[in-house]
């Protein structure tokens, strides 16, 4: 439900989210009604306000240490790409190349030996561009006890969402190499956000926000052993 509500309506709207915009909000009651419906999540008038108020604070809390001008209400749509697919053909994988370049990587698990061939494809829930560097951004509505650092750390280990977000990067990597002559990893790529919506909070700072910015040579690593290259 979170995801959909993200994917189908702008940042700035959802910041200023209130009943009291009448035409508006009715608008997006209904589709909100529509989307608990189709994902069989059934709230009542308090858990609509709580799913509301999660969104108002997802969109207005910062994404960054050093900015507190990067937030999700602040990118336009214009620099978005949500839900954006993916195909990428994978040769002769050796998860053990995986293992090797990420062992160190704490937000990862190994993987069991194995060989792989065809296509990896997916859905990243947003890339975006703020301020001339291009971000990979993946919603999670992980109930934790709390969201600092270290237990987003352990929550992101133990579902190996580590390994997502270098693939993501990946793609990310690749993309931006075919579509921006200039392009120049360290200058253009900003690295990578896991929000937890349910900790996110402009107040708190920082909370709910795993940050990483994966090396450039962990990303042509990552992609010489999908393509098959050998270590």
């Amino acid at each position: 439900v979170l995801h959909d509500l993200l994917e189908h309506n702008s940042f700035s709207f959802l910041e200023g989210l209130s009943p009291e915009k009448a035409e508006e909000y009715e608008v997006y009651a209904k589709q909100r009604e529509r989307t608990c419906m189709r994902y069989g999540l059934s709230v009542d008038e308090e858990g609509e306000q709580a799913l509301d108020d999660l969104l108002i604070k997802s969109v207005k809390a910062p994404l960054d240490a050093d900015d507190p001008e990067f937030i999700l209400a602040n990118i336009d749509d214009s620099a978005c790409l949500k839900e954006m697919p993916f195909y990428f053909a994978i040769n002769d994988l050796q998860t053990q190349g995986l293992n090797h370049l990420l062992a160190d990587q704490p937000a990862c698990q190994a993987l069991s030996p194995r060989e792989l061939t065809g296509q990896l494809t997916g859905f990243i829930d947003l890339i975006c561009e703020y301020k001339g560097r291009y971000y990979v951004m993946d919603y999670k509505s992980n109930a934790l006890d709390q969201y600092d650092h270290a237990t987003m750390e352990n929550a992101m280990q133990e579902h190996n969402y580590g390994l997502q977000y270098f693939m993501y990067s990946v793609v990310l990597h690749h993309y931006l190499e075919q579509r921006l002559p200039d392009y120049n990893y360290e200058q253009h790529f900003g690295g990578v956000r896991y929000l937890f919506l349910r900790g996110m909070d402009q107040e708190q700072l920082m909370q709910g926000v795993f940050v990483d910015r994966p090396s450039l040579t962990i990303i042509e690593g990552i992609s010489d052993v999908l393509s098959g290259v050998g270590l």
